[in-house]
């Protein structure tokens, strides 16, 4: 509906007045009646809706406050204190920076450690007080200690890479450790080093974990490196485009073929999704038989940087803090770059955090899968891979 504004000068500028104030002064109505409150219920007998429309309010004021105003800190420390087990506590924390909730951040990273919630509280933690994490190195933190492997910056490995190197953790938990550790490229090379100085059982059992991660990533240089320190291996040759026409020749299996595609071996399921199943980094694969014929997946598959899919170019990033990390570009603008890492992980940082930005001139995707997979199981992988999008594609078990 359209207002018609009066032709009275001073009476047309009021109602313009009325008008820009208005929205704000709707606006200031929650922060009116929460600061008028002098003598508020106890925090534990707070309602969820009086939570809600607190972190609301705060969400709309200058974090400055928090240190200025003792009604607004005795205000944002009772939310605090309710939320102690929930994850919205992260919103406040992250807005006024409070660095004193330190316990609480360590127990919202071990009850969300499959989440992205996890991931925040860590990066929370390591930002407000890096200092609450060192102690992790000699205690039985296994799970704190892969979200620090998965977080992946400095001050994370100055605590993960010792710990794991103390051979105190069991198979399970430092296999996923190095997992973690590998899928960043700072964190490989950081893990390197500290082999180097490690027990020789240790070098191999790190490595072997070590190898199959990096040949599910483009760093080749990395993975020759661990394979000094891993077990032998014997060579494999790995499928030439000249080895297509062969390959078409046969018959595969796609009930195998998906097997194949969620294993760890085939790590598919690490970069794409297919009939909802994967990780959404690279191009999602569910109608690809729709799309490609046979030969064009074998060399999709065997030579991946021939053909890289736009919006799907890999990206090195390097911070001013010295933090590195690879993966697809999935926003730029003037204020921001939002990067997807292997982890699916999305890092948003401003131009200036910025110190180098390089396109990669290879595929994310590894070259070597042929290799890796062997000719019986690629031919079931793209038997599967042709049949989805198409009528003969079996819904999943």
């Amino acid at each position: 509906m359209m207002i018609s504004l009066p032709k009275r000068p001073l009476l047309r500028r009021w109602c313009l007045l009325t008008t820009r104030l208005l929205p704000l002064v709707v606006c200031a109505l929650p922060f009116g009646a929460l600061m008028a409150t002098d003598s508020p219920a106890p925090p534990t007998q707070l309602s969820d809706s009086t939570i809600q429309l607190r972190l609301e309010t705060f969400a709309r004021l200058d974090a400055s406050l928090y240190q200025r105003s003792p009604k607004v800190k005795r205000l944002v420390d009772e939310t605090a204190a309710v939320l102690a087990n929930d994850s919205r506590l992260l919103v406040l924390i992250k807005h006024f920076g409070l660095n004193d909730q330190s316990e609480a951040l360590l127990a919202l990273a071990r009850s969300h450690a499959e989440d992205s919630d996890g991931d925040e509280a860590i990066r929370l933690l390591l930002k407000l007080n890096p200092e609450a994490v060192q102690g992790l190195a000699g205690a039985d933190s296994s799970t704190l200690l892969r979200l620090l492997a998965r977080n992946g910056s400095g001050a994370a490995l100055d605590v993960v890479i010792p710990a794991l190197l103390s051979g105190k953790t069991d198979d399970q938990n430092q296999a996923r450790i190095v997992e973690a550790i590998c899928r960043k490229k700072t964190g490989a090379q950081r893990l390197l080093q500290g082999l180097d100085e490690s027990k020789d059982p240790l070098k191999k059992k790190i490595s072997e974990v070590a190898i199959r991660v990096l040949e599910q990533t483009p760093w080749n240089e990395l993975l020759t490196r661990f394979r000094a320190f891993g077990p032998e291996t014997p060579a494999t040759k790995n499928p030439s485009l000249a080895d297509i026409q062969q390959l078409l020749q046969k018959e595969g299996n796609a009930d195998e073929g998906r097997k194949i595609f969620q294993s760890a071996t085939g790590s598919c399921i690490n970069c794409h999704v297919a009939e909802g199943v994967g990780r959404d980094l690279g191009p999602n694969l569910s109608e690809i038989g729709k799309k490609l014929g046979k030969d064009a997946l074998y060399d999709a598959i065997l030579n991946p940087t021939a053909g890289i899919s736009f919006d799907y170019e890999g990206w090195n990033l390097t911070l001013n803090s010295g933090d590195e990390h690879t993966g697809i570009i999935v926003s730029r603008t003037e204020n921001s770059i939002s990067l997807k890492n292997l982890l699916g992980q999305v890092i948003e940082v401003t131009p200036s955090e910025v110190f180098e930005l390089q396109k990669m001139t290879t595929s994310l995707m590894p070259s070597g899968l042929g290799q890796l997979l062997g000719e019986k199981p690629l031919v079931d992988l793209v038997a599967y891979l042709s049949s989805l999008g198409t009528s003969s594609t079996e819904p999943q078990p």
